[in-house]
């Protein structure tokens, strides 16, 4: 009667410890614990040749593809800002600008912003655009300096976000 009785305790002793996790048992699976880890990745937006004509075109190419290695393709935002004329030009309005938005002769600075999806701005810069006799002509720095080479220069971006991963 001892020997049921002492068996008996410490049964319900062993069921109480592995209730409270007292007692490590190998053979149970890992908990799945989400854990947040940043991810990276080096993108270069390059953008179409310009020429003298009555548009520029701002459109960004991204290379690599901005989706992939933990990134969505709306992880980054692009928008080109006119000051003199308070225009954006984004996805929803083309990236074009055309004399017939408004421009006549003089300097236009342009500003291209790359954000996160968070608003964190990943580049901006600035960039002038002389417009002669109704056509876009010449592209300056921001300094109003004419380029030697006249073209958009391509923008290195260095993406970072967190993810949660589940172990």
């Amino acid at each position: 009667m001892k020997t049921r009785k002492i068996s008996l305790v410490l049964a319900v002793a062993l069921a109480f410890a592995l209730a409270l996790g007292a007692c490590d048992n190998e053979s149970d699976p890992p908990e799945n614990k989400p854990t947040t880890v940043t991810v990276t990745k080096d993108v270069t937006a390059s953008f179409p040749v310009f020429s003298v004509a009555t548009s520029v075109n701002f459109t960004a190419s991204y290379s690599p593809s901005v989706a992939g290695d933990g990134f969505e393709a709306n992880d980054v935002t692009y928008t080109v800002y006119c000051a003199e004329l308070n225009r954006t030009y984004n996805n929803g309005t083309g990236f074009t600008a055309n004399i017939s938005d408004g421009y006549t002769d003089g300097v236009y600075t342009f500003t291209q912003t790359f954000k996160a999806s968070d608003g964190t701005t990943i580049n901006s810069r600035d960039i002038k655009i002389l417009i002669d006799f109704g056509y876009f002509t010449q592209l300056q720095d921001a300094n109003g300096t004419p380029l030697v080479y006249q073209s958009i220069s391509f923008m290195p971006l260095h993406l970072s976000k967190s993810v949660t991963e589940v172990n």
